[in-house]
């Protein structure tokens, strides 16, 4: 049902298992971090990335099958350890980033 659901609003489907499969090779074939960006975790680092695609915190926790709070907390971990003040500025930096690549 959800897939059906999913589909009918214009969005892709994807299962758990195929979700795994993508962000594993999204991971793998991105440049290996440096300096501030080396401070990550892999999730960290993967949330980062999919910010910097423009995916909202509720479309990263369906992607990554997380709750809403998991993802905000890899995203405050994130602002911490990038010493980044707000969300805004943390979107801004991600999207530079990924530009940047």
């Amino acid at each position: 049902m959800n897939a059906i659901r999913e589909v009918l609003a214009g969005n892709i489907y994807l299962s758990a298992s195929m979700h795994e499969k993508l962000a594993r090779t999204l991971t793998a074939s991105r440049k290996m971090p440096t300096g501030l960006i080396s401070r990550l975790s892999e999730r960290e680092f993967e949330v980062l990335h999919l910010i910097g695609l423009g995916f909202s915190t509720r479309e990263i926790a369906e992607k990554l099958n997380r709750s809403i709070k998991t993802i905000d907390a890899h995203r405050a971990n994130i602002k911490e350890k990038l010493d980044i003040p707000n969300g805004k500025e943390l979107m801004r930096f991600a999207i530079q980033w990924i530009e940047s690549q």
